[in-house]
């Protein structure tokens, strides 16, 4: 694999300690952007982990039903597959999301009540 001629040409004309300098940085650069990948990813990790604690405590005390259960109470009703679920608060309640793509391609967001299993809400994109 060669160089382009236009690369040694241009180089030739930078002044080595300016190229050094330049090294240096793109260095620091890649090094800074590589330790806060390495700070930020177990900290994510650590969240989703909460976040499945927080759900196993809520199903334990009988606050949220399991999600086995609202996927057969509403199977009819999802026209689509499931992509993905979310536990969240909403005016008060705990929730599922459900994103559900339909057979045409778009999304629906089917909002069900995490204890009651009712349908609290739906919005279609």
């Amino acid at each position: 694999m060669g160089s382009h001629p236009f690369s040694s040409l241009f180089l030739s004309r930078i002044p080595r300690a300016a190229r050094l300098s330049y090294l240096l940085l793109a260095l620091l650069l890649t090094l800074t952007l590589a330790a806060a990948v390495a700070v930020a990813v177990p900290c994510l990790a650590d969240e989703a982990d909460q976040d499945h604690e927080e759900a196993r405590r809520l199903m334990k005390s009988g606050a949220i039903r399991p999600l086995s259960e609202v996927l057969a109470a509403h199977e009819r009703d999802l026209d689509g597959t499931v992509v993905d679920v979310e536990l969240e608060e909403e005016d008060g309640r705990i929730v599922y999301e459900l994103i559900v793509l339909r057979p045409d391609g778009r999304y629906r967001e089917i909002y069900v009540d995490a204890r009651t299993l009712v349908i609290v809400k739906e919005e279609r994109r």
